[in-house]
């Protein structure tokens, strides 16, 4: 699993989104289009962040395993297939939100322009989330929305360097309505295929090595942050209090 986030600085976005438009979609692209994609990347993007994990035996089995009694209990109760915590809909939005705190994180490392303070002295940075429509539901949505304003509200870490995010608005868009999530897709394919020698049966529009170097050329920008590591997230850390209650039950 890869997923990716771009972050473009808001007075930028519009003519960043004019030349994203020019792109097609990633499955549509070859060696020379992503090349081109990279271009874009390099000129218009303060920040990428890409997230791979794989599923390791075990992990992920007990990770479904886990989320059984809470999901049957909202079942029981609301009469609900309750979406948003079933552990498929929950390793996707754990993944987003991952590649997403990674390219925010990055383009405040690169990002010098003077910022507007808050009341306590803190240098505000106001956020827009974009985000394709893989996630589907109001339920998921509902759960995505909640992810943010809770970072809104705890960031320590951010705090102590003087600086705090504020999450203006979380869109649910195409790439078709916002080009913009093109370079996402672009940067997020292209790992992919760079971190799997051996794809199988699923054809990748750029090769392997292509791919290797086209990422190599990205992370010599100084713009990219890239995890890749085993899945390791663990369901009652998400759903603690809920879980055990349904446990309970």
């Amino acid at each position: 699993m890869t997923a990716a986030a771009v972050t473009v600085r808001a007075s930028l976005a519009d003519e960043a989104r004019v030349m994203a438009r020019s792109l097609p979609k990633w499955r549509d692209a070859d060696k020379a289009i992503a090349t081109q994609a990279i271009e874009q990347i390099e000129r218009n993007v303060l920040g990428v962040g890409i997230a791979s994990m794989t599923k390791p035996p075990g992990a992920w089995e007990d990770f479904f395993a886990a989320a059984k009694p809470l999901q049957d209990q909202i079942v029981a109760e609301d009469r609900s297939p309750a979406g948003f915590v079933k552990p498929a809909n929950v390793g996707k939005l754990v993944l987003l939100v991952h590649a997403y705190t990674l390219a925010g994180t990055q383009a405040v490392k690169v990002d010098r322009d003077p910022h507007i303070k808050d009341l306590t002295g803190l240098d505000l940075i106001e956020c827009t989330i974009v985000c394709d429509t893989e996630i589907e539901g109001e339920e998921n949505l509902a759960a995505f929305r909640e992810m943010w304003a809770q970072s809104d509200r705890h960031q320590p870490k951010l705090n102590s360097l003087g600086l705090r995010t504020v999450t203006r608005n979380v869109v649910v868009t195409t790439d078709e309505e916002d080009p913009l999530l093109r370079l996402a897709d672009f940067a997020a394919g292209i790992a992919h295929s760079a971190l799997i020698p051996q794809p199988g049966r699923i054809r990748m529009p750029v090769e392997h090595e292509a791919a290797k170097r086209l990422l190599g050329r990205l992370n010599a920008t100084s713009k990219l942050t890239l995890v890749n590591q085993a899945f390791d997230a663990r369901y009652e850390e998400i759903f603690g209090e809920a879980l055990e209650a349904a446990r309970e039950q």
